[in-house]
């Protein structure tokens, strides 16, 4: 009787007239495909087609091909589906991939053409006329105060742009929580975003003591799990995100395993160290 009614996505095939028995695949293999017993022999279940027993085969007599096994035909069941549903129900757990999406959506960034003279008008004296990617972000204020610069020109009066964060180049990181991501990226982004001049974001996963002195480079996320949320976090940030809903795993919101939760995590995010963390999926 099979372990498993899931049939393998891949075949390994091996040339033995050209192998050498050498055992490299056996040792290059991070999946375990291979066992060897006078010479390897594979088991097409573990291949995940990385190819990499191919690449340090000296032989070149390794080839990975995709199985031809031929599913019954159901609009409403594709065989990635049924895929999906086995593999939840032998191993209790949910199916979770990380990287992107493998399906073939189109990604909109792909498809954007943007044309700078339908934005602002071309310069006149493309030469002389100084162009900037300085951007503001916030409400303008209804008016504004100038006083003398000293030297004939006139400048805002402090105080006048507090109602707006300055983007030298308009980009912003995209949140990671703490937690999730090391202290080391979070510190690394925040010292990024300082020297570049633009704006960092915590996630959901609070902001730990060693980023307040790069607060004037930080937004705070107020998510539905309010991890690290109280009124310091809030004051400490150049601006305040709130995430109204949570669609980073299926049903359940965002999960955040407690192996990952040590006493830093545990006291940046105000929880039990050793729980999980559990964003709820909406935002109440």
């Amino acid at each position: 009787m099979p372990t498993s009614l899931i049939q393998p996505e891949f075949r390994v095939k091996i040339d033995y007239d050209k192998c050498h028995k050498c055992g490299r695949c056996v040792q290059q293999c991070g999946w375990g495909v291979y066992s060897f017993n006078e010479r390897p022999l594979p088991d097409d279940s573990k291949c995940r087609a990385c190819h990499r027993c191919v690449t340090y085969c000296p032989a070149h007599c390794i080839t990975i091909e995709k199985s031809q096994l031929a599913y019954r035909e159901n609009d409403n069941w594709a065989a990635g589906l049924r895929k999906a549903i086995w593999r939840q129900a032998e191993s209790g757990g949910v199916m979770l991939t990380g990287m992107g999406n493998d399906k073939p959506y189109e990604s909109i960034f792909d498809k954007l053409v943007l044309d700078a003279c339908q934005v602002t008008n071309p310069s006149i004296d493309p030469l002389r006329e100084p162009m900037e990617l300085r951007t503001y972000l916030g409400r303008k204020p209804d008016s504004v105060e100038v006083e003398s610069d000293g030297n004939g020109g006139f400048r805002l009066k402090p105080g006048a742009e507090d109602r707006t964060i300055k983007l030298d180049t308009p980009l912003i990181f995209s949140p990671m929580s703490y937690g999730s991501v090391s202290l080391n990226v979070h510190k690394s982004l925040a010292m990024a975003a300082e020297r570049c001049g633009i704006l960092m974001n915590t996630g959901e996963g609070g902001l730990h003591a060693d980023l307040y002195p790069y607060q004037d480079h930080v937004i705070v996320q107020v998510a539905s799990g309010r991890f690290g949320v109280n009124p310091e976090y809030l004051n400490r940030g150049a601006a305040v995100e709130i995430k109204v809903g949570q669609g980073a795993k299926p049903g359940i919101g965002g999960h955040l395993p407690g192996e990952k939760i040590n006493k830093e995590v545990s006291s940046t995010r105000m929880i039990p160290q050793g729980s999980d963390a559990i964003s709820p999926a909406p935002h109440h």
